[in-house]
């Protein structure tokens, strides 16, 4: 009977940490990768929705469907960290334009738990040196 606690805080603790991750991790995919805006939107409260709410005004009134290029991204997770009701998650983003040198960035997503939800509050990216991993 006493592993019953246990078993039940693990299994807690399994389906709450990869929430939080998995919404930094859904955001940076729908903002860095798709460029989904609206998507990415959704996922945002507080300093990250005015920063997304932003962009979109900046393309509104433009097409950005699946005939628009963009470049290749791809995104890794470089490390997550969550206390309680707030988590950081750093990313690793690389860039490949056509025809143009490859961009590295880091970005940093901050989620907090909201509401019952987990929300991206904060995020912001910064251009890696050549010579940075």
């Amino acid at each position: 009977m006493r592993s019953i606690p246990i078993i039940l805080f693990l299994l807690f603790a399994a389906c709450c940490t990869p929430q939080a991750e998995q919404v930094a991790r859904h955001f940076a995919d729908a903002y860095y990768q798709r460029i989904d805006l609206e998507q990415a939107e959704k996922l945002t409260d507080g300093l990250a929705r005015d920063k997304v709410e932003k962009g979109l005004l900046l393309t509104r009134g433009q097409t950005i469907d699946s005939t628009t290029r963009r470049p290749e991204v791809k995104i890794k997770l470089l490390q997550g960290d969550r206390k309680g009701d707030e988590g950081v998650y750093l990313f690793l983003l690389q860039i490949q334009p056509d025809q143009f040198e490859e961009i590295r960035k880091e970005a940093r997503i901050r989620v907090r738990l909201k509401g019952g939800e987990w929300k991206v509050t904060q995020f912001s990216e910064h251009e890696l040196e050549k010579s940075d991993e």
